[in-house]
């Protein structure tokens, strides 16, 4: 079938819904039920068709299509000419089916969300957890205490929405409410029914409610929302994002609303409403808790980011964000590139455990040779830099000096004394109004040319000088060593 007839299908089925949900004398016909049929095959129609051309989702739009199946059964059985409307006794049957279209929803939700769900962290679940409870709780408020008495399908019905309300604002406060369209939509959707069926069974107890009118247009679009995300593309692969302020904002709404709601008196709040609200406010309790442990872990897991595991000193972004931040600022700076010479000869004689102890020997002397304020980094394999808090030629030459003199003393390993050379390039950036001196990559660039022609020379220091046009608005001429 052309793609073109196949975007129609839900058009169709959704004009077809609309006119089954327009009220009038005739409801309740074999003709609107089997409009309201055909418009509800067309739909399912469309989502079937996604479940089989996606078959990493077909689980969770095989449960929407069965929800639209149980939602259909549902109102064939309400509407069927030998059924009073006005009693409950004989809509039993349709409302249970209902209860279980909320829950088959649910499980549709979570299956087709679950890419960016499963992969939440401890506070993104309590927060999804709090609002959706909350949520939860004042939808049985609004509707339970017109229940009593009542059918026990009533009673489950509200329940099931309940957990469906749950689980779509839950799903939204783990993607940190900002999900992918398709969750997004997913989410209204599942809100939307939930909400549209409270509303319809709190008529129904009040005053006997009849198929029709606004109720009946909010299952409709509830519907037309499930077919608008079987049409979307699939969530991309959840990023790693950054925490933020104003995620907090739903879920401390969501603990106030729960807060509020224990207030109330008893006779309107009930026994379960009362327990999701007090659950939503544990959760929220140790979502703090959560959060200070976080914190509290903070400043170690940001000294790990920024660290070499190996030679624990700074590793290539700590290094990179330094030297960006100190030419950023127009401060003067010397820079030394240094690359450790027959290292990959001892590397293969004796093995790489033996390699790791060199590296974190000459880690170790160059920490001891520099001054407080001078940042030893390493940039990877046997190449290091060294940041240093000063911009005299004459004061970074020597401190180039000492730590190349340092570097090529013998090491006394476990296999036996080794000796190595080394090679290091110099390059000195003088104090320059901010956003004056070259960017970070000119630095290392001549830095690096620096070790280069050290290297062959046979090692030793080798001094570079910033071509001109590197200082672009500066003034000032590069310094040359």
């Amino acid at each position: 079938m052309p793609r073109a007839w196949l975007r129609c299908l839900p058009a169709i089925g959704v004009g077809l819904l609309i006119f089954a949900a327009i009220p009038g004398g005739w409801r309740g016909t074999t003709l609107t039920i089997a409009v309201d049929a055909v418009g509800v095959l067309l739909l399912a129609a469309t989502l079937v068709l996604r479940a089989v051309r996606v078959p990493g989702e077909r689980l969770g739009w095989l449960a929407i299509v069965v929800a639209m199946a149980g939602f259909h059964y549902g109102v064939a059985r309400w509407t069927t000419p030998s059924a009073n409307p006005t009693a409950l006794a004989d809509h039993a049957d349709a409302i249970l089916a209902w209860g279980v279209t909320s829950l088959a929803q649910a499980l549709g939700i979570l299956r087709l969300s679950r890419g960016w769900t499963r992969r939440g962290d401890v506070p993104l679940l309590f927060d999804g957890a709090t609002a959706g409870l909350s949520a939860a709780a004042w939808a049985l408020v609004i509707a339970l205490p017109h229940t009593h008495g009542v059918a026990w399908s009533l009673v489950g019905n509200e329940a099931a929405d309940a957990l469906l309300l749950a689980v779509s604002v839950a799903v939204m406060g783990i993607c940190r409410w900002r999900p992918p369209p398709i969750i997004a939509v997913l989410a209204v959707a599942g809100a939307t029914y939930a909400i549209t069926d409270t509303e319809f069974l709190r008529r129904t107890v009040a005053s006997g409610y009849l198929p029709g009118g606004v109720v009946s247009v909010g299952y409709v679009v509830a519907g037309l929302l499930f077919v608008v995300a079987a049409l979307m593309a699939p969530a991309p692969p959840r990023p790693v994002q950054a925490d933020h302020w104003s995620a907090l904002t739903v879920p401390m709404a969501a603990a106030l609303a729960a807060v509020a709601l224990l207030i109330l008196p008893d006779g309107v709040r009930g026994v379960l409403p009362r327990a999701l609200a007090a659950s939503a406010i544990v959760l929220s309790a140790a979502r703090i808790l959560v959060t200070f442990r976080v914190l509290r872990r903070l400043p170690a897991l940001q000294a790990q980011a920024q660290t070499d595991a190996l030679t624990a000193v700074a590793n290539r972004r700590h290094f990179d964000d330094e030297l960006a931040r100190r030419l950023a600022a127009g401060a003067g700076t010397g820079l030394l590139l240094v690359d450790l010479d027959r290292f990959k000869d001892v590397n293969d004689t004796y093995g790489h455990a033996v390699g790791d102890e060199v590296l974190r020997r000459v880690a170790e002397r160059l920490v001891a040779g520099v001054r407080e304020g001078d940042l030893v980094a390493r940039l990877g394999g046997d190449e290091f830099a060294v940041l240093v808090a000063a911009w005299e030629p004459d004061e970074v030459t020597a401190m180039a000096d000492h730590v190349q003199a340092r570097l090529v003393e013998p090491y006394r390993l476990s296999v036996g004394s080794v000796t190595l050379g080394a090679s290091v390039g110099v390059v000195v950036t003088p104090p320059s109004p901010a956003g004056a001196l070259p960017s970070a990559d000119a630095v290392l660039r001549c830095a690096d040319a620096a070790m280069y022609v050290a290297k062959s020379r046979g090692g030793g220091v080798a001094c570079g000088a910033l071509p001109p046009a590197t200082l672009e608005a500066s003034s000032i001429r590069p310094t040359m060593l």
